[in-house]
């Protein structure tokens, strides 16, 4: 706990600095429900650090959206994400933007952690924050339409949920990290494995090109809209390979590297906005490519990405009112819906799922939000309610509750399901 109030007290004096006017400083603590999976003794405090700000910038507009996590724990450190930051001009109906800013074209996207036009910071895997696209994006707003290009040869990938290798050990920084297996089945015996990873230079993964293009056509409350894009994935593809050797005792060796990779997302809409209702539906198809990494060497073992299409059907309505909020949604995947089981492979985090989320504010200082999600194929719930009391102009107080249920085994959400925990924060508003 003491080194849990050092690094909020740090943090507080860094949001002091006249460079940031808003953010939030704020100091949690988990319970986990589960006794089972404890071993993984990674930190139940840590303190978070948000800074959210616009300003001129030499006559053009300046954003920022940044988060950071410093843990208790020695071992666990800190974690970041730059969710935007960019700087932008407007002249009539026509703005120019340079930096790292979040694609609005898929308005189903962050509701269900698609994960493909934008990125996902990724601090826990049951929140919704984005991560933007880092390039040079130019919108053209007309009577009727609208029109958004971008491009960049410059790739910031998604860090988290990040880990480390130690002495052939890979860690996860948090509990949200899927590691690999730490043991294999060779001959009638469980054998430990030990990793090694490669890492590329920072100019493999940086140095990528992406474009893309939305357009849009507004008729009253109904937009129909459009759009393509040609980019890196957002999430790091591996290569491994290894071997089986004894030495002290029998063991496997993996050699693993990372690297990027590209894929074509398109999507086609249609969205009512209205004053208290919004409606709409989205489709959109994830194209990757069979990308290649002609520097890594194959062993016996040889453990590839897969590669496959997948095309996802979202819809959403949504009520507003002045003190109660509900949204219902639903998703449905359409194309890839095969089973993998490959330990590096990439899985849709919902099949055919529906979503419930609502909040309600009892007063200006005190209001209640809960959502649930539960995959109507694979049985998967995810819920997650929280309840937040404003105690000054400068001091939030907030409790609440996580519950992962996953009984399919080959559930993106079956490494988290002992992750359900009650939680309680304070946080400090500047």
């Amino acid at each position: 706990m003491k080194k849990e109030v050092l690094i909020g007290t740090f943090f507080l004096i860094l949001s002091n600095n006249p460079l940031f006017a808003a953010g939030t400083v704020s100091l949690e603590h988990n319970i986990g429900v589960n006794s089972v999976g404890q071993e993984k003794n990674y930190s139940q405090s840590y303190a978070d650090l948000s800074i959210t700000d616009k300003k001129e910038i030499l006559r053009w507009d300046g954003v920022v959206d940044f988060s950071a996590r410093a843990y208790t724990s020695n071992d666990q450190g800190a974690i970041f994400s730059l969710s935007e930051a960019y700087i932008t001009k407007t002249q009539g109906r026509t703005s120019y933007s340079v930096g790292r800013k979040i694609l609005p074209w898929n308005p189903n996207e962050k509701t269900w952690g698609l994960n493909e036009l934008n990125g996902q910071r990724a601090f826990n895997l049951t929140e919704t924050n984005q991560e933007g696209i880092s390039g040079l994006h130019f919108v053209r707003q007309a009577s009727y339409s609208k029109l958004h290009i971008f491009a960049s040869f410059l790739h910031i990938p998604q860090l988290n949920p990040t880990f480390t290798t130690d002495k052939g050990i890979i860690k996860g920084k948090n509990e949200w990290a899927n590691l690999p297996p730490t043991r294999v089945r060779f001959q009638d015996n469980d054998v430990p494995v030990y990793y090694k990873v490669i890492f590329p230079e920072i100019s493999e993964i940086i140095l990528q090109p992406s474009a893309g293009i939305y357009n849009s056509w507004e008729s009253s409350d109904n937009t129909f809209y459009g759009y393509a894009t040609f980019k890196p994935e957002n999430s790091i593809r591996i290569n491994a390979t290894g071997y089986y050797e004894q030495f002290e005792e029998e063991r496997a060796l993996v050699t693993a590297k990372p690297f990027v990779n590209h894929h074509v997302v398109t999507g086609l809409g249609w969205k009512n906005e209205g004053e208290r209702v919004s409606y709409g539906v989205n489709v959109e198809r994830i194209s990757p490519l069979n990308g290649k990494d002609d520097s890594f060497v194959f062993e016996s073992l040889k453990i590839e990405p897969i590669y496959r299409d997948e095309t996802f059907v979202t819809s959403q309505l949504s009520w507003n009112t002045d003190r109660f909020n509900v949204e219902l949604a639903h998703i449905y995947l359409a194309e890839g819906n095969d089973v993998i089981s490959n330990a590096f492979a990439k899985k849709p985090r919902w099949r055919n799922a529906v979503g419930l989320g609502t909040s309600y504010s009892f007063t200006d200082n005190f209001n209640v939000n809960v959502n649930v999600k539960r995959d109507l194929e694979l049985s998967d719930v995810v819920i997650k309610s929280q309840l937040n009391y404003k105690l000054s102009k400068h001091t939030l107080v907030s409790s609440g509750v996580q519950l992962i249920e996953a009984p399919d085994e080959n559930s993106f959400w079956a490494p988290y399901r002992v992750n359900d925990s009650v939680f309680s924060r304070i946080s400090f508003l500047y």
